[in-house]
């Protein structure tokens, strides 16, 4: 039965969510994007390519390590900021484009993030948001045998919730995952601190095991059933401020 955790798909990619996010904001090339804020910005991979898609004038990335100040791209204004509690030492309606990719999951205070987005762009301006899906396709069926959904941690140090199946709690590598949203969910957060959606754009996770068969079936299943960011591993969001 051990076998079984193998199953179990890893989270995606940084690469697979990049590509995603990076196609939402192809979106907006026609558009005169010069002031570019990104929270939670890690090493700054996907601003590097954002800074080349946009030629901004200005690009500030948040994070709460600084670890990352000596591998930040000397073109980013690094702000080491807790996006729980922190206000942004920018004034109102300041930039054109916000980036929130694979943060908001990882926050105690998501209203806080979303509040302080809402100040700091424009009226008119974008917000791009991604984050896992906590009611996707696999994570239903998951909870219908009895089993807890990918990338909801309830502990970050063990793998629990699946005795079930016979397996007994085993260490695990968390990404220290708080708070997952479903697609409905998230629209809802969005439009209290007034950001429409423009796009959307399902993340598929895909699956690489020893056994081949069981690749298959789950990568044409996933291909098929994510049809709908609600049904899909993560989502992307396009929103814009009105």
């Amino acid at each position: 039965m051990n076998n079984l955790k193998l199953y179990l798909p890893r989270t995606g990619s940084s690469q697979e969510i990049h590509e995603v996010n990076f196609n939402l904001l192809r979106k907006l090339t026609k558009i005169k994007i010069e002031k570019i804020i990104e929270f939670g910005i890690g090493y700054g991979n996907f601003a590097e390519k954002v800074i080349n898609l946009f030629k901004p004038s200005i690009y500030v990335g948040i994070d709460i390590n600084e670890e990352v100040k000596s591998k930040i791209p000397k073109i980013i204004e690094l702000l080491i900021l807790d996006l729980n509690n922190d206000k942004i030492p920018y004034p109102d309606e300041y930039f054109d484009l916000g980036i929130a990719c694979e943060v908001i999951e990882h926050l105690a205070n998501p209203d806080n993030l979303l509040s302080e987005a809402s100040r700091v762009i424009k009226k008119g301006g974008y917000f791009l948001i991604s984050t896992p899906n906590l009611a996707s396709w696999l994570n239903r069926i998951l909870l219908l045998l009895g089993l807890v959904p990918i990338q909801y941690e309830i502990s970050w140090e063990y793998r629990l919730g699946d005795s079930v199946i016979g397996l007994s709690p085993r260490k695990y590598i968390a990404s220290g995952h708080i708070k997952l949203y479903t697609y409905h969910a998230l629209l809802e957060h969005l439009k209290l601190y007034n950001f429409i959606p423009v796009k959307q754009a399902s993340i598929k996770h895909s699956l690489q095991l020893t056994n081949k068969y069981i690749n298959k079936l789950y990568n044409i299943m996933n291909n098929v059933l994510s049809f709908s960011p609600s049904l899909s591993n993560g989502f992307a969001i396009l929103a814009k401020k009105v």
